[in-house]
C-alpha cells in the first residue's frame, strides 16, 4: 500500500506534503493554504485532494528569499 506521505517524484526524491513545507516555513497548514491560494509559493503538484512539492523548488524558493508570486507559469 502506498501513502500519500510515499509519493516519490520521477528522481526518486520523496515529495513534501503540506505539513512538511510549514514546518519548514514556521507557519501554520492554514497558513501556508492562503499562501498556495493567493501565489506566494511555488506551484504544487495535485494528488486528489492533496498538495505534494518537490523539495529542490521549496528549497530553491526559500534560498531566492521567498519572492512574492513563487509560482512559476
Amino acid at each position: 500500500m502506498t501513502f500519500p506521505s510515499d509519493i516519490n517524484n520521477k528522481n526518486g526524491d520523496q515529495l513534501l506534503t503540506s505539513e512538511d513545507v510549514a514546518l519548514r516555513l514556521n507557519i501554520s497548514k492554514s497558513s501556508l493554504y492562503d499562501a498556495v491560494k493567493d501565489g506566494r509559493l511555488p506551484k504544487p503538484i495535485r494528488f486528489g485532494g492533496r498538495l505534494r512539492w518537490k523539495p529542490q523548488e521549496i528549497d530553491n524558493w526559500i534560498e531566492a528569499g521567498m519572492p512574492e508570486g513563487g509560482q512559476d507559469d
